[in-house]
């Protein structure tokens, strides 16, 4: 190891010039004035060894750089001299690369096991239609019955299947086709009076394999019009809700109940008959109604509005002898009905008067009869307002039933209200006033009318009946005449 005079920089022993500077090695120049003793570095001696390290002349800096001179193949020709590595490229690019090639590879493996899986499946199905072996199908022979002779056997290997009825078989394991098919539900017991209310009387479903067309057909012979209507059927299906409208007159015929007969039939235009049944069902009378269902989950209780017929010739009769009894309570003062024209005390004047002549000039009286029960109390049978006037009795919902169709006929917001087993009527003493009048219809032997009207706001009548009893349900005649529950006639 040697240094350079220069610029102090090391070099091999074999240098024959400074790599940094580029001086020649081998001519010392000569040692500048000193101004200040030289300092000599002396290295640490190794134990056994030699070796002196040599001791250069102290350094002084050019007062000018010189310029690089390359040095030529020759001076170059005795350094063990490496030039540097090219920057090598980023891992980064190296580790993109190499995962981009794993996903095609992984994606192509997956082609080729889906290709090779659908393979097996399809030689799998082909397999499974093709023919019998002779020997095999021997066994399925088919003889004719009218044929007298010994039967000929035929063999399914003497008729290979053409390759357009083995595709075609073999579509029809790949893919579902939906069948023809048709069903109903009807309920077995019909309640007339409440027919009008109901939602349907038969849910349809049905479905075909392609868009069909069909006739559909509902009827119940006596007491419906036959319902027909062409329907369109397809592989999604259909489900429809029927109720055929009520001939005229056939509520009056239903006096007691009876079986009938509902049909039901479903017919494609080609002819092809998707459904075709009758079911006996039971028509109960006309006086039969349902207050809720037999499970005691569906509330019916607002079919009473029914019974309420304000149009009946009995209860215009009743309102012109309510005049008269009018005209007698007071003595004059008033002689006719006005509705809701006068002051909140005219209108329950003239409640009074209707119910005066109910009990004291009709003398009708509250009447225990048997009653028609089934189903835990799920119907009752209960007379209309014109059996109440001519028998002069009546259950708590009879005459709960006629006094409200007396106070809708005269134009009042009329409610029917439910307590447990019982009824009575509630009427707005003036529109849109929230004062009522509690009318207990059952009280027709009365001594004071007290007894039988409880008047008040709203609120004292919401706690007054807290206080009293148990409401189930409060149904408004108005109300449900919009929901379409008309009266029978």
């Amino acid at each position: 190891m040697k240094y350079c005079t220069q610029c102090g920089a090391s070099a091999q022993d074999a240098a024959k010039f400074c790599i940094k500077c580029g001086a020649t090695f081998g001519v010392e120049p000569e040692a500048p004035p000193q101004t200040q003793p030289a300092q000599t570095y002396t290295p640490p001696q190794q134990p056994g060894s030699a070796y002196a390290a040599p001791q250069p002349q102290r350094y002084n800096a050019p007062q000018q750089a010189e310029p690089y001179t390359m040095p030529t193949n020759a001076a170059l020709a005795g350094l063990a001299y490496a030039p540097p590595l090219a920057p090598s490229a980023p891992k980064k690019k190296k580790h993109v690369l190499r995962w981009v090639l794993i996903l095609l590879g992984v994606a192509l493996l997956a082609v080729v096991i889906i290709n090779v899986i659908g393979v097996i499946q399809l030689r799998a199905k082909k397999a499974s239609t093709t023919p019998l072996p002779a020997a095999s199908a021997s066994a399925l022979a088919v003889s004719s019955p009218s044929s007298s002779a010994a039967p000929a056997a035929v063999s399914l290997a003497d008729e290979p299947l053409a390759d357009n009825a083995r595709d075609a078989l073999m579509l029809s394991y790949l893919k579902d086709v939906v069948p023809f098919s048709a069903s109903y539900e009807a309920d077995e017991v019909i309640f007339p009076a409440m027919y009008r209310s109901r939602q349907s009387l038969v849910s349809i479903n049905a479905a075909a394999p392609t868009a069909t067309k069909a006739l559909l057909t509902v009827e119940i012979p006596g007491f419906t019009h036959k319902y027909e209507k062409q329907i369109n059927l397809s592989p999604i299906g259909i489900n429809m809700q029927v109720l055929p409208a009520m001939l005229d007159g056939a509520l009056e015929k239903c006096n007691t109940s009876k079986k009938a007969q509902l049909q039901v039939s479903l017919v494609t235009e080609s002819g092809q008959e998707l459904l075709h049944d009758t079911k006996e069902i039971t028509l109960q009378s006309m006086y039969d109604m349902q207050f809720f269902s037999a499970d005691g989950t569906v509330d019916y209780s607002r079919n009473i509005c029914a019974w309420i017929t304000p149009e009946e010739p009995l209860i215009r009769t009743l309102q012109r002898d309510a005049t008269d009894t009018l005209d007698y309570l007071s003595d004059g003062a008033y002689k006719q009905f006005v509705g809701y024209q006068g002051t909140e005390d005219d209108t329950l004047n003239q409640l009074i008067a209707l119910y005066a002549t109910l009990a004291k000039v009709y003398e009708v009286r509250y009447n225990m009869t048997p009653v028609t029960t089934s189903g835990n109390g799920a119907h009752q049978r209960i007379a209309l307002p014109k059996n109440v006037i001519e028998d002069r009795s009546g259950l708590c919902v009879e005459t709960a039933v006629t006094m409200a169709s007396a106070a809708e006929a005269l134009g009042f917001n009329t409610y029917i209200l439910f307590p447990p087993g019982h009824s009575m009527t509630l009427v707005e003493l003036q529109d849109g006033s929230c004062n009522y009048v509690l009318i207990e219809t059952t009280a027709l032997t009365y001594t004071s009318y007290d007894e039988v009207f409880v008047t008040g706001s709203a609120a004292d009548m919401a706690a007054y009946l807290r206080d009293t009893m148990q409401i189930d349900s409060l149904i408004s005649v108005k109300s449900e005449r919009r929901n379409g529950i008309h009266p029978m006639k």
